[in-house]
């Protein structure tokens, strides 16, 4: 938009019997609002929550992803997507999933491991584990 325009769009605006509000931010508090300390016992628990990934930490902390990250990169906290949160703890139920295929059904699978039968599916279909216990 030309200055032209944009004063074209003010005076009609005003016209119209709108008002112009100006806003004066502060810069001062912004600044320190960025830069203060971080409280340790956050920090501590964002390192307990980083490998839960960014969505889960900050359900549980209750604080906003990009506090977390800020806080994370000031400290050198590297905090996984939930993504690779996933990725690996359905890595690391693999090996239970096979062994209990073997001898159980797929409801109780999912109830002796804590997880949904959709979860139990989508391990079994990504490391190719036969959860299918009408077998012969």
């Amino acid at each position: 938009m030309s200055p032209e325009q944009l004063q074209h769009a003010v005076e009609q605006f005003k016209a119209a019997g709108g008002a112009i509000q100006i806003v004066h931010v502060d810069a001062r508090k912004t600044h320190e609002r960025l830069t203060r300390a971080d409280d340790p016992a956050l920090v501590e628990a964002l390192r307990q929550h980083a490998p839960l990934g960014i969505v889960a930490a900050a359900r549980e902390l209750r604080k906003g992803y990009a506090t977390l990250y800020r806080i994370a990169e000031r400290h050198g906290i590297a905090l996984q997507s939930s993504r690779q949160a996933r990725q690996q703890e359905r890595a690391r139920l693999a090996p239970h999933v096979r062994r209990l295929a073997k001898r159980m059904r797929q409801e109780d699978i999912a109830a002796a491991l804590g997880i949904t039968r959709d979860v139990l599916r989508h391990i079994a279909n990504e490391h190719r584990i036969d959860i299918n216990s009408r077998r012969p």
